[in-house]
C-alpha cells in the first residue's frame, strides 16, 4: 500500500511540475517579446518601420532593407520557439494559440511571402512547413486573392 501510494504521490507531483514549467514557459515568452513591443510602442520611428515595412520594402535603400529583414528574422526566431515549445510539449494549447494568432497576423501583415524564399533555410524544417502554411492561407485571404476568386479568374 505505500508504495502505491508512493506511486500516485510522484505521479501528481510530476503532474504539478509539468504545469509549473508550462506557466514558466508561457512567461519567458512574454518577458523575450516584451521588448520589442515597448519599443514599438517608445519609439514612433520603428514603429512606422514595422507597420510600413513590407509596403516600402522597394523604396527602402540597402541598409534600411538589412534592419527590416533582420527584424522579421529576430520575431520569426521567437514564434520559432514558441513552435518548438509547443509542439514538444512545454507550452499549454491555449497560450500556444494566443501566439499562433500573432503569427498568423505578422505573416499577413508583413507580406512575409516577399522575403520568405532567402530566409527559410535559416529555420528548422518543421517550422518552415508551418510558415509556408501560413503564408499561403494569408495570400488566400488578401484583397487581391478576393477580388481574383469572385471575378472568375
Amino acid at each position: 500500500i505505500a508504495l502505491f501510494v508512493s506511486v500516485i504521490l510522484l505521479i501528481l507531483e510530476l503532474r504539478v511540475n509539468n504545469r509549473l514549467v508550462r506557466a514558466a514557459n508561457t512567461q519567458a515568452l512574454v518577458s523575450l517579446s516584451s521588448p520589442f513591443n515597448l519599443a514599438l510602442i517608445q519609439d514612433r520611428k520603428i514603429a512606422e518601420f514595422y507597420a510600413r515595412g513590407a509596403t516600402n520594402l522597394m523604396e527602402m535603400d540597402e541598409i534600411d532593407k538589412y534592419r527590416y529583414k533582420a527584424l522579421l528574422i529576430w520575431w520569426l526566431i521567437f514564434h520559432e520557439n514558441v513552435f518548438f515549445q509547443w509542439r514538444e510539449g512545454l507550452l499549454a494549447n491555449h497560450s500556444y494559440q494566443a501566439w499562433a494568432n500573432e503569427l498568423k497576423q505578422f505573416v499577413k501583415q508583413q507580406k512575409l511571402w516577399l522575403q520568405w524564399d532567402d530566409m527559410k533555410n535559416s529555420f528548422e524544417k518543421a517550422f518552415v512547413v508551418h510558415v509556408e502554411q501560413l503564408i499561403k492561407d494569408g495570400q488566400a485571404e488578401s484583397p487581391a486573392a478576393r477580388v481574383r476568386s469572385t471575378s472568375g479568374e
